[in-house]
Order: C-alpha cells, then sequence, then structure tokens
C-alpha cells in the first residue's frame, strides 16, 4: 500500500493538482485501486480517462499486485476507505 501511496504522490498528484484537481487513496482490494478525485477532477469529463489510461498503466506496471485501478465518488464507501465496513488498506 505505501509504494501505491508513494506513486501517486510522486507521479500522479503533481500532474492532477496542475489541472486544478486531487487524488486519493482509498483503499485496495484483490489487486484493485480504488481512487476518488476531487476539485476540478471531480466534475471533469476526461477524469474516467485519466484514471483508466495514466494512472491505471502507471499503477499496473509499476506494482505487480494491482491488477485495475476505479475511481469512487464520495458517496462510496470506498471514499471513506470501507467497503462493507471492512478497512481496505
Amino acid at each position: 500500500v505505501e509504494s501505491i501511496k508513494d506513486l501517486l504522490a510522486t507521479s500522479v498528484r503533481p500532474n492532477v493538482q496542475a489541472d486544478g484537481g486531487d487524488v486519493q487513496f482509498c483503499g485496495l482490494r484483490d489487486g484493485v485501486v480504488y481512487l476518488s478525485l476531487t476539485g476540478a477532477c471531480s466534475s471533469c469529463p476526461s477524469s474516467t480517462a485519466t484514471v483508466r489510461v495514466m494512472i491505471r498503466n502507471l499503477l499496473c506496471h509499476q506494482i505487480d499486485e494491482v491488477t485495475d485501478v476505479r475511481a469512487v465518488d464520495d458517496e462510496d464507501p470506498f471514499a471513506k476507505g470501507y467497503v462493507k465496513g471492512v478497512k481496505v488498506e
């Protein structure tokens, strides 16, 4: 989990913040990384492509245990780091 957070902080977050948004790690479960895009990114139609292409390719290439990356919204339990009452991190 720390290697995922480090990659997000050094390789992803600066690019997303440059466009007025931010990315937050919500959890990891069964190889799937769950992220929340906030700020300008939360309403941007390109945010899905950002997660699917840029972030997914980076994380899957750099970290063997990562098989997919999915975006969550504020209403999703993953946004708080939980799924079905179980801490995912």
